[in-house]
């Protein structure tokens, strides 16, 4: 986004990421959870197991990849899947677990 906000402005760029969270609105199951998080990151927490949050992670990639956005401008998405089970119970806070998992992911999407 750093590169719209610096060719197209600031204000478009906050209408792409508008955009963006209301693609990601209507394509996410209902069983999900889905917030923006920083700058130009979003978060889509689900029940899911790997292979499921892989298909629907293509299926997000694509939503996004096929929108023609204002300006008439496309756009690419990156996604960092974490998940798991752990082998023993944690003992801190649900909340400490999330923010964990949601920098792991966020890592995993600049590889």
């Amino acid at each position: 986004f750093g590169v719209i906000d610096k060719e197209y402005g600031h204000t478009q760029g906050d209408i792409i990421l508008k955009e963006v969270g209301m693609l990601l609105k209507d394509h996410a199951p209902s069983d999900t959870y889905l917030c923006r998080f920083g700058g130009d990151e979003f978060v889509v927490l689900t029940p899911y197991k790997l292979d499921k949050c892989r298909l629907l992670a293509e299926n997000l990639i694509k939503a996004i990849e096929t929108h023609i956005f204002s300006n008439q401008l496309t756009i690419t998405a990156a996604v960092g899947i974490s998940g798991g089970r752990r082998r023993e119970e944690r003992r801190i806070m649900e909340v400490d677990t999330v923010i964990d998992l949601i920098n792991l992911a966020s890592l995993a999407s600049t590889k």
